[in-house]
């Protein structure tokens, strides 16, 4: 009887513990930015093939502009008061060896900031480094982050 009391004080304890932790994460106030972030990079992956097929090919990529269009919602996210949500608009710039993100100032998530990816050959794919832009490391996916970058069929899965 005495150690069934224990054992029930403990499965308390664990499950405080594992709903505070659930708490925490859920009422992070990078989420929004985060989930952008993630959107913008899994829109990009459907534009990546035809970069990386030039790069392959000789190293550098054709100068283009282009204006993405990424949906992200946090309707998902049962502890958001405010819902953010809708179509953001991204600048995207692509140069001979790097492709940079520039949010639109219009949108309510990171209005003007910006992320430079730059190519890089691995064995027979590209990999895409995060090497720089005024998005702080925190909003970063854990792979930009540490400087590992994402190849093009990770980010079309985020």
């Amino acid at each position: 009887m005495r150690k069934m009391s224990k054992l029930i004080q403990l499965l308390f304890m664990v499950g405080v513990i594992a709903a505070g932790i659930t708490y925490a994460i859920l009422s992070d106030p990078e989420l929004p930015t985060q989930g952008l972030f993630k959107a913008t990079l899994k829109e990009f992956s459907k534009h990546a093939r035809p970069l990386e097929t030039q790069f392959k090919s000789s190293k550098k990529m054709q100068l283009t502009k282009k204006k993405l269009i990424v949906t992200y919602s946090d309707s998902d996210n049962p502890l958001s008061n405010d819902y953010t949500g809708g179509e953001f608009i991204i600048h995207m710039q692509v140069s001979e060896k790097l492709v940079t993100f520039v949010f639109d100032n219009k949108s309510e998530l990171l209005a003007g900031e910006s992320i430079i990816l730059e190519p890089q050959i691995i064995g027979s794919k590209i990999v895409w480094k995060c090497i720089n832009g005024s998005v702080l490391a925190r909003v970063r996916t854990k792979n930009c982050r540490l400087g590992y970058g994402h190849f093009s069929s990770d980010m079309a899965a985020f």
